[in-house]
């Protein structure tokens, strides 16, 4: 997951140019998840990649974040 962080975050010259980090406990205490992809999209408001590869990111963490 880390790496996909690092890719939607990424400039393509400058592959180490933001950086993010999600606390995945704070996440899930966060009721929703309808919250829980607000909050998420908040912390990669700065992603450099599409806003569907976003999207795509955030609905896998989420689901991810389901099975812990």
């Amino acid at each position: 997951m880390e790496n996909r962080v690092e890719y939607l975050t990424s400039r393509d010259e400058d592959p180490t140019s933001y950086e993010i980090e999600i606390d995945l406990d704070e996440l899930l205490d966060i009721e929703g998840d309808f919250n829980r992809k607000a909050w998420l999209g908040g912390k990669v408001i700065g992603a450099k990649k599409s806003q569907e590869n976003v999207e795509k990111f955030i609905s896998e963490l989420l689901q991810r974040a389901k099975t812990l």
